[in-house]
């Protein structure tokens, strides 16, 4: 399930983080979209640890656990980067 949703965080991450180096508007709601989605994955994070510890996964564990999850994010950022451009160029 955190797969999956990293998935789709990612895609928009990316996609808005092409939406504002194209458009070149330092504010706009892309900006606030990206914001927002940093907030939302550091609080996720700190769930997720602090769970694993309830749980009884020892700390080392769970910090390694956070942080490869965190990585996975980053294909997909890129993804949705190179999705919004190829939207970008086809749809116009």
């Amino acid at each position: 399930m955190l797969l999956s949703h990293r998935i789709i965080d990612g895609f928009f991450i990316g996609y808005s983080i092409f939406k504002i180096i194209s458009s070149q508007n330092t504010f706009s709601s892309s900006l606030m979209l990206l914001i927002t989605f940093t907030i939302h994955i550091l609080i996720e994070m700190a769930i997720v640890y602090f769970r694993q510890i309830q749980y009884g996964e020892k700390r080392a564990r769970a910090v390694l656990y956070n942080f490869l999850t965190f990585l996975l994010i980053i294909p997909f950022i890129f993804l949705g980067a190179f999705t919004g451009r190829f939207l970008n160029d086809n749809l116009q």
